[in-house]
């Protein structure tokens, strides 16, 4: 078997490719050979030279680059991204840090990422585009469907299901067995214990619904909320 690592993109200038990059570069499967942005120019500190943007996904096959990944925090942008990428034939990888802990049998969908000292429980599913942020933990049997963010320390106890496109808050708790539907937010530090309709903010302890004005800072483009 060679050693030799396979050329990759990344999509994105925020502080979230920068920490895509090291768990990329700490797996040891790929080599980070192009940046792509459509927001910035110049550099990505210690990732690359940027670019260009969505129009050079086109010619990446040409350069030898046949996968990738799109590390931008918002959620509908990277879904967006990431069906523009599908489109060009570009396969999506899914990194996952050495430092996270995942059981046996979990599935990760293309896209996503594991960041360092998260955990994915027994049966747990995760599907594409998903976050998932250092030292969060996902227990036993949950599903977490296309496009979610689940930020840095969140906990979810087991058989929980995560809807799509849903952004759970830094620090935030979910009890056992709590269903999130689509487009849901979770404010930070918040403790979630009953099921959260589709596109509802809530926030507090316990968490309760909330009007977008009162409810959290919804995170930049490129970053890590």
């Amino acid at each position: 078997m060679s050693g030799e690592r396979e050329s990759i993109f990344l999509y994105g200038a925020g502080g979230h490719t920068r920490s895509v990059a090291e768990v990329i570069r700490r797996e040891g499967r790929y080599e980070i050979a192009a940046v792509l942005d459509d927001g910035r120019t110049g550099s990505v500190p210690g990732v690359g030279e940027i670019l260009g943007g969505v129009d050079l996904l086109g010619s990446l096959q040409g350069r030898g680059i046949r996968a990738g990944f799109v590390a931008i925090g918002l959620n509908r942008d990277r879904e967006a991204l990431i069906r523009r990428v599908e489109e060009h034939g570009l396969r999506l990888i899914s990194p996952v840090d050495p430092a996270a802990v995942v059981a046996q049998g979990v599935t990760v969908g293309p896209g996503s990422v594991l960041m360092p000292f998260c955990l994915a429980g027994a049966g747990s599913v995760v599907g594409r585009g998903v976050i998932i942020n250092t030292s969060a933990t996902v227990d036993h049997d949950c599903v977490i469907a296309d496009f979610v963010h689940i930020s840095v320390g969140v906990h979810f106890g087991g058989a929980c299901h995560v809807g799509e496109r849903s952004f759970i808050g830094i620090g935030a708790v979910v009890g056992n067995n709590i269903r999130l539907g689509a487009d849901v937010t979770i404010g930070a530090s918040s403790t979630v214990i009953a099921d959260v309709d589709d596109g509802t903010f809530v926030a507090g302890i316990p968490a309760r619904p909330r009007t977008p004005s009162t409810g959290p800072r919804t995170p930049e483009r490129g970053d890590q909320p």
